[in-house]
């Protein structure tokens, strides 16, 4: 029985299809907290916002926003290893790249033994340039600009340089659906600058910037998303050489399932659980 409040909600999306998304585990740690759930064949969100009025369920409050907005996702990883561990997130698709293209760490931070650390993002893309010098791993990707872009609009840019040496993206337009292209103009040097995109306005993959060339990108859909860790320090937006890495888990998320939970274990093996929402403890 479902003992609560629902406001606004729309009779064609179903009580129980909502309620579907609301699994068990939400339930047990609610109170106090807010989430939003992301209905795939409604292309709607749902604020779920639990108060102690509606002990021991909840009110539904019809959330709704452009069918563009994309769910958020969050990653959670647990340290059980022995030690301190440098872990990391990136996306290190086989095609759809340029030429000669880096993935970059995405997200990276250290955890030591039996802690814990989250990442949160959403699958919206941008442009990226950086200042690099000649690209290669090890060299710490800083954006000098972030652009955001979409698969199917506003998908190319040109990259530019000002007579004074100033790097900028300019005259964003559209291109061909499901990719992003970034053209090179004559002002760029040689081994100095890179550009790329971004997922959620940080880094995922960069080039050498060169002059008069295009760097097409068709990104995966879904990405993939993988996960591993170093035992020296990985900085956010530095340039991977994946070999280096052994333990390297694929993260696929199942449908209407927006939360992941990596546990390295004791042995430095990884287990992986997915959940339709992580929160942070």
């Amino acid at each position: 029985m479902f003992f609560g409040q629902v406001s606004g909600l729309k009779k064609d999306l179903g009580l129980e299809e909502v309620l579907e998304l609301l699994a068990s585990e939400i339930f047990s740690r609610f109170f106090a907290k807010q989430y939003d759930i992301y209905c795939h064949n409604k292309g709607a969100h749902y604020k779920f916002i639990p108060t102690r009025q509606t002990c021991p369920m909840s009110n539904i409050v019809d959330y709704r926003l452009p069918n563009s907005a994309a769910p958020e996702y969050t990653l959670k990883i647990t340290n059980n290893s022995a030690g301190e561990k440098f872990f990391f997130c990136f996306q290190n698709q086989t095609s759809g790249l340029p030429n000669s293209s880096y993935p970059l760490a995405w997200f990276a931070a250290p955890a030591a033994k039996d802690t814990s650390i989250y990442f949160q993002w959403n699958e919206t893309y941008d442009f990226v340039w950086a200042q690099t010098g000649s690209l290669q791993p090890g060299v710490i990707f800083r954006s000098g600009q972030v652009t955001p872009a979409q698969l199917n609009t506003q998908n190319q840019i040109t990259f530019t340089r000002s007579p004074a040496g100033a790097y900028h993206f300019q005259d964003q337009t559209n291109t061909n659906a499901d990719s992003l292209l970034i053209k090179m103009d004559g002002t760029i040097p040689l081994n100095n600058a890179a550009v790329g995109i971004g997922m959620s306005s940080r880094a995922i993959q960069a080039v050498q910037a060169q002059p008069n060339i295009n760097a097409p990108y068709s990104p995966s859909k879904p990405p993939e998303y993988q996960v591993s860790f170093g035992l020296s320090q990985i900085l956010e937006g530095q340039v991977l050489n994946v070999t280096d890495f052994q333990a390297i888990i694929p993260l696929r998320f199942p449908p209407n399932q927006y939360g992941a939970i990596a546990t390295l274990q004791e042995n430095n093996t990884w287990h992986v659980e997915y959940e339709p929402v992580v929160l942070a403890e």
